[in-house]
């Protein structure tokens, strides 16, 4: 027995001594804190030891954001992405000591989501520590999430949620005198059809909004009715989303009538009109002369600074008390003067809006998240999305 407790103690001590020996630092603040006085010989292993036990990446420390990096190169690398308007140089890393490690650290809010990169000499490069990517049609991007950021549940593929066809149509303008690519969604219910969404970059919706899934998602569990949604590709994006009229008249008096005619569209059927950044601008532009053929628009990021925010002087005057607007931009944007101004104007209308400023940035993630918020909005269903 006495044997025994001589074991027990021994081996506690053994712990004791081991655990109390083990002064390594845990957390990176205090690692900086801890390097200058050990030997610029070992900085090297104690850095890679201590980012070797992290789980996730960047660190997260208190109210701190910490972007680390390792680069053998005679360059220093830069942190850009959605905190800087993805300026390639506005944000130099520091030299971790004696070491080829770099971190920047910096202050976020604790429901914020962006979008980054680094960029050491000509390249740019996603965080090889962090496993999280999304992107658009510029590619990939590493992704950071803050503790509180909520993750858009509706945008997650539910296979015996998916209830849709999606029709490919080659469409002919003569009023534009081109050809495009439109998608139309068609879901497969026994419900009856009560709107039709318009959806400039038709395409792009698709593939990083994922707006199937998530029509399919709130139809399929009855948190909105059931509708055609129509994603419609730009041609000469820049122009034909500038406030250009003729696009207008193609979707209202060429597309539209051809899409009533092949999809025998019932009458008093509600509509709506939605896009991202110039996508959200001509959307805004389209209440001018169609405000009242649209039930509802939703406009994510609109580029109205576009022209000196010309788009605030043709709506002046707007009178269309029964169109629901639904506006959210990002913080890391620089969109708030614009959107300020158009919410005084829709004030001075009647209108009913809302405008939502969330902490993201000009990308697909930001927008998908808020998809199923305008869509709801929009079509005045009650509830909240899931």
């Amino acid at each position: 027995m006495l044997s025994t407790i001589r074991k027990t103690l021994l081996s506690l001590g053994l712990v004791f001594l081991i655990t109390g020996c083990n002064d390594q630092p845990q957390t990176f603040s205090a690692l900086l804190e801890k390097l200058p006085s050990l030997p610029g010989a070992d900085h090297q292993t104690i850095v890679a030891e201590f980012t070797a036990r992290q789980k996730m990446f960047p660190l997260l420390e208190n109210d701190s954001v910490y972007f680390l990096i390792q680069s053998s190169v005679d360059d220093i690398p830069y942190l850009t992405g959605d905190m800087c308007f993805w300026r390639p140089d506005s944000l130099p890393m520091i030299r971790i000591a004696a070491t080829d490690h770099y971190y920047y650290a910096m202050h976020l809010p604790d429901d914020a989501r962006l979008e980054y990169k680094f960029v050491i000499g000509q390249r740019y490069l996603n965080d090889p520590l962090n496993p999280y990517k999304d992107g658009g049609g510029y590619g990939e991007n590493s992704v950071l999430m803050m503790p509180a950021y909520q993750f858009p549940k509706a945008a997650l593929f539910k296979k015996e949620q998916a209830i849709s066809r999606l029709d490919t149509l080659q469409f002919n303008s003569k009023i534009l005198n081109n050809s495009r690519q439109v998608f139309v969604y068609k879901p497969i219910v026994d419900q009856e059809i009560q709107a039709l969404i318009f959806f400039h970059d038709g395409a792009d919706y698709l593939q990083y909004g994922k707006a199937q899934i998530i029509l399919d998602n709130l139809i399929s569990t009855g948190q909105m009715p059931a509708v055609y949604g129509v994603f419609v590709n730009p041609v000469e994006r820049g122009r034909e989303y500038r406030l250009n009229d003729d696009y207008l008249r193609m979707l209202f008096r060429e597309l539209l009538p051809e899409l009533k005619r092949r999809y025998r569209l019932p009458a008093g059927l509600r509509m709506g009109m939605g896009g991202v950044s110039l996508g959200g601008l001509i959307t805004l532009y389209a209440l001018k002369d169609y405000g009242r053929q649209l039930n509802f628009v939703f406009s994510q990021s609109a580029a109205l600074q576009v022209d000196d925010y010309i788009v605030l002087k043709k709506l002046a005057g707007l009178k269309n008390p029964d169109t629901r607007v639904y506006l959210h931009f990002g913080s890391f944007e620089g969109l708030e003067e614009g959107h300020r101004l158009l919410s005084e104007l829709f004030e001075q209308a009647g209108m009913a809006y809302t405008l939502k400023e969330v902490h993201e940035g000009h990308n697909w993630g930001h927008w998908r998240a808020y998809l199923s918020e305008a869509l709801h909005y929009g079509l005045n269903t009650h509830g909240k999305v899931q």
